[in-house]
C-alpha cells in the first residue's frame, strides 16, 4: 500500500508535469502565425481578441509498464474571447480555432518535453462552439484537445 507521503508526492509531480506540458503548448500555439493575439495560460482578458490555453483536470497515468514507464494524458482546451459583428464573424471564430487545433494536431513533434516524456499526439476532441455570450456581445468560443504522451523510468 502506498503511504499518505507518497500519494502527496506523486500528486505534486503530477501537478509540476502539467504545468511544464501547459507551458510547452502555450508556446507551440504562441507559434502559430494566423492568431490575432498571443495566448495566456488560463487567462481571458477584457479586451476584444483574447486567446487562453486552460487545463481540464490533472494529467491521469493511463497504463503503466513493468519498468515504471507510464502512458499520460493532458486534456484542454483553447479559448477564443471576442466581439463578433455579424454571423460571418461568429463562424470565422470557430473556423480559427479548428484550424489552430489542425495545427497542433499536425506540430505536436516541435514541442519537447522534459525528464524522457515524449509526446505521441494531440487530439481535437470537440469541435469549436460558442460556450459563453455577455449582454454586451462578448462571446468566448472554444475547442477541447488532448495531449497523450509516454514517460519512461
Amino acid at each position: 500500500p502506498q503511504s499518505q507521503a507518497e500519494g502527496r508526492r506523486q500528486t505534486k509531480g503530477l501537478i509540476t508535469e502539467q504545468e511544464s506540458i501547459a507551458r510547452a503548448v502555450v508556446e507551440l500555439v504562441n507559434g502559430y502565425k494566423n492568431k490575432p493575439c498571443n495566448c495566456e495560460y488560463q487567462h481571458l482578458g477584457d479586451k476584444a481578441y483574447n486567446l487562453s490555453l486552460a487545463s481540464m483536470t490533472t494529467a491521469p497515468r493511463q497504463t503503466v509498464d513493468i519498468t515504471g514507464g507510464y502512458t499520460g494524458e493532458f486534456p484542454f482546451a483553447l479559448y477564443l474571447r471576442t466581439i463578433p459583428e455579424d454571423n460571418r464573424d461568429r463562424l470565422d471564430c470557430e473556423q480559427f480555432l479548428s484550424e489552430l487545433a489542425a495545427y497542433l494536431e499536425q506540430n505536436y513533434d516541435a514541442i519537447t518535453l522534459a525528464d524522457g516524456r515524449e509526446i505521441e499526439e494531440i487530439e481535437q476532441t470537440s469541435t469549436p462552439a460558442l460556450v459563453g455570450r455577455t449582454d454586451d456581445g462578448v462571446c468566448d468560443y472554444q475547442v477541447i484537445l488532448s495531449l497523450r504522451y509516454t514517460a519512461n523510468q
